[in-house]
């Protein structure tokens, strides 16, 4: 995770958090593991439905909480990494790229 921080005026600042494809893969594998265990698909038991399928099925839901968890993330450690308090958050653009 590599975060920057830059000073947008005097009371704000502006942190970019780049996370790598290998950092949102385990928080995407983690994320279905979850979905795994109480997904309910006809002609299976719960927890016994193969991935690919719960990954189909869900992909929507996964999409949205893997977002919410990495842009959480990501908020997290730009604050972390600072060296001032945050009293708010104005705006949160999450932006996705692939390099």
């Amino acid at each position: 995770m590599n975060t920057e921080v830059q000073d947008t005026t005097e009371t704000r600042k502006l942190i970019t958090v780049t996370l790598t494809g290998e950092e949102t893969q385990q928080e995407e594998q983690a994320i279905v593991k979850e979905f795994l265990k109480i997904a309910k698909i006809p002609g299976f038991r719960p927890g016994k439905a193969p991935q690919e399928m719960v990954k189909k099925r869900y992909h929507k839901e996964i999409a949205k909480e893997l977002e919410q968890r990495l842009v959480g993330k990501a908020h997290e450690s730009g604050v972390a990494k600072s060296d001032f308090e945050v009293f708010n958050v104005i705006d949160l653009d999450a932006q996705v790229t692939k390099a």
